[in-house]
């Protein structure tokens, strides 16, 4: 009489999953140790604790490190997968030196809305008191937008947000 019919385990971690039933325990068992008896082959309490072992090994080797680089199938996975590796940048590439001339104006004003971008610009230029985010758009437009793509390039920082380290 076998008492743990019906206890069987499913181990789920990561991408992988095992199975486990005693009757495969009990199979391996009885191929280990041709000599014993058929009746005291497997007990049910040395079947169980062996299960249990079996399971707790197995669920060991599945949780290695390289069990744990599992594809991501969603976008929101993937996100959050860049976000806890330290990667801040939405997955966009930022050019902090764009060659089109709408394009240096477009990254420029983005710098403008960036308050440690427009001190960087503000030292860069020789201004005793940081750019105001109004007076930087109007320089930018006016005049070139060089100078805030300069401190841009300075404060560079490909997984940050928006490309530009927020804090020096």
């Amino acid at each position: 009489m076998k008492l743990y019919v019906g206890l069987s385990l499913y181990l789920t971690i990561g991408s992988v999953t095992a199975f486990f039933s005693p009757a495969k325990l009990e199979a391996s068992c009885c191929r280990m140790n041709p000599q014993l008896p058929a009746a005291s082959k497997v007990s049910t309490q040395s079947s169980r604790s062996d299960f249990l072992k079996a399971a707790l090994a197995t669920a060991t080797l599945l949780a290695s490190p390289q069990a744990t680089h599992a594809k991501s199938y969603s976008a929101n996975a993937r996100n959050l997968d860049r976000v806890n590796a330290g990667d801040f940048s939405g997955g966009s590439v930022y050019d902090n030196n764009p060659s089109a001339a709408g394009a240096r104006r477009r990254r420029a004003m983005q710098g403008c809305k960036i308050p440690v971008a427009r001190e960087e610009a503000s030292e860069q230029v020789g201004l005793k008191s940081s750019l105001s985010e109004k007076d930087c758009n109007t320089r930018v437009m006016d005049e070139s937008p060089d100078f805030m793509l300069q401190a841009m390039q300075t404060l560079d920082c490909p997984t940050c947000p928006y490309g530009v380290k927020a804090s020096r």
